[in-house]
């Protein structure tokens, strides 16, 4: 807000002078100050863009788990359910011996 000042310039000239650097100070100033906003917006926009890849990212990563470990309890209930058929038609000491006593009696035993 310093005007140049020359000896001899009458007061009002001087003013004026000082008026219109004060005017134009102004306008420098205030340009700058929505400049700085805009970018402080801008710095916030980015900010906001970063933090959602991020939480994309970790929700793929999470979903990524998920379907393995899904995998996992599908293949481990595949394998109980082949040993528990294995199981069921495996033939049995107790069945056979049933079946061996059966046989074995007459027609009025049984």
């Amino acid at each position: 807000l310093v005007a140049a000042v020359h000896p001899g310039q009458p007061a009002q000239s001087r003013n004026q002078e000082m008026s219109k650097q004060a005017m134009e100070d102004a306008i420098g100033l205030s340009f700058f100050n929505e400049m700085t906003s805009v970018l402080g917006s801008l710095r916030d926009g980015v900010k906001a863009v970063d933090e959602v890849i991020t939480q994309t990212n970790e929700s793929i990563e999470n979903f990524t788990t998920m379907i393995s470990e899904m995998k996992g309890t599908a293949e481990d209930i595949g394998n109980t359910s082949n040993v528990l058929f294995d199981a069921i038609n495996k033939p049995n000491k107790w069945k056979r011996a049933i079946r061996k006593k059966w046989k074995g009696m007459n027609a009025t035993q049984r």
